[in-house]
């Protein structure tokens, strides 16, 4: 009789065990693939009505005013359809993220995701402050992605982050004034110098390029604009000698309206034939209105673009909110959230499937340029660890102040500060590898 009793027992106890269990798998998610076919292990299951005590998601960005409150509003649209998914914004000026951000990740970091250049990924993922993401690429995924946007992401046999957009720097010319001539947009320096002076003996006001040269992005745009000195630009190399002819050229024959906020007085330039050609953002182009484009032209044939202005997320080594985090990230980066901000902003997706499966389904004032997938599958920017080191020379170079220097002495300064300082340190660099060897 006590045997019965104790096998009764026993079966009771194992019954409720089993409920328990039952009820702890089903509250607690599931392992599923999911937006697109890219894999993530865990989804939390959708708890409608109920209050999710997990901590937010705490998100680090680097954007103008107008791009953060599109975010922030984006965000909030994804908080109502995921009730269980929190995030919060922080937005970092320009000049102060990448400091911010490093002091964070070598203090235990604050953040779990940082919208971050590509050019910056590989010194965070060497330095031990990222998780690896390719658990988040499914087999073919991968090969979707724009090479110009995942090569600067590899490190070590893995790959550190996952493309959100690209806006490289483009040169846009004045097509009305090539057509008067009968000549397409040169390919070579050396055509684009000689074009422009025929064309100014016509018309002494005439400036060869808008631009901003205390920028340090548009600067590495421009010396990379025309075909032999793509990949020394996007690489900040030395300056060889075409290079030092454009530095001179854009000093003495620019103008430096800024597209943003003097749009009316650039486009005025255009009309009147004053301007030949400018380098500004793909966004800001993108920005133009039908009317305003009138007239102005990028050429469609680059072969590819020395300043891609790639961005991605990266998911720091610290987080306490992996899944969920990568949840997030999957439903940013889907094709439909990649088309808005392109719609929205004139940020261009990053997966070749957006540009031709979604193409033809798209009017055709939001569809993304087609032929801007090939100069973005050939990678001429190739980052290591010390690149975040040598991009702040590069951005000091171009913000130093030369007062009471003429153009052409400013020219010089700049030629010899960036060769000089940067020869001695490779020369350094490579002397050392030989000892080595």
């Amino acid at each position: 009789m006590a045997r019965r009793k104790y096998m009764l027992f026993l079966m009771a106890l194992f019954t409720i065990c089993g409920v328990l269990l039952v009820q702890m798998l089903g509250s607690s998610g599931s392992m599923k693939a999911t937006l697109e076919g890219i894999p993530y292990e865990y989804q939390p299951q959708r708890l409608d009505n109920v209050h999710d005590e997990a901590a937010p998601i705490q998100v680090a960005v680097s954007m103008d005013d107008r791009e953060f409150q599109y975010w922030e509003r984006v965000n909030i649209e994804i908080g109502n359809e995921y009730p269980d998914l929190e995030v919060e914004l922080t937005n970092f000026n320009k000049d102060e993220a990448y400091e911010s951000w490093l002091q964070s990740a070598q203090l235990g970091g604050s953040f779990d995701i940082i919208v971050m250049d590509n050019h910056l990924v590989q010194e965070f993922a060497v330095n031990g402050f990222l998780l690896p993401m390719d658990d988040l690429y499914a087999r073919d995924s991968l090969v979707d992605h724009l090479k110009a946007l995942t090569e600067p992401l590899l490190w070590n046999g893995s790959i550190w982050g996952v493309p959100v957009d690209s806006d490289p720097i483009v040169m846009v010319w004045n097509q009305e004034l090539l057509n008067i001539v009968g000549q397409k947009p040169p390919a070579t320096w050396e055509g684009f110098h000689s074009l422009f002076t025929g064309m100014s003996k016509s018309n002494p006001s005439l400036k060869a390029v808008n631009m901003h040269t205390g920028s340090a992005a548009h600067m590495a745009a421009w010396l990379g604009a025309f075909t032999g000195s793509i990949a020394e630009s996007a690489n900040l190399s030395l300056f060889n000698d075409v290079m030092k002819a454009q530095i001179r050229f854009a000093l003495m024959e620019s103008s430096s309206l800024d597209p943003g906020h003097e749009k009316a007085e650039l486009l005025q330039q255009f009309r009147d034939g004053n301007l030949l050609s400018a380098v500004m953002p793909w966004s800001q182009y993108k920005q133009l209105s039908g009317e305003e484009l009138n007239g102005m032209n990028v050429v469609s044939g680059v072969p590819s673009f020395s300043w891609d202005g790639g961005r991605s997320f990266v998911v720091m080594s610290q987080t306490s909110q992996l899944q969920r985090s990568r949840q997030w990230i999957n439903i940013m980066t889907t094709s439909s959230r990649q088309l808005d901000r392109y719609g929205e902003l004139g940020k261009l997706p990053t997966r070749h499937s957006v540009y031709t499966k979604e193409y033809v389904s798209k009017p055709i004032v939001s569809r993304p340029p087609n032929w801007i997938v090939e100069p973005l599958q050939q990678p001429v920017f190739r980052p290591d660890p010390l690149w975040s080191e040598r991009w702040k020379k590069w951005q000091q170079l171009w913000s130093s102040p030369m007062l009471g220097l003429s153009n052409a002495e400013q020219a010089e300064y700049l030629i010899r500060e960036w060769n000089g300082q940067e020869g001695r340190k490779r020369r350094r660099e490579d002397a050392a590898e030989g000892a080595i060897d």
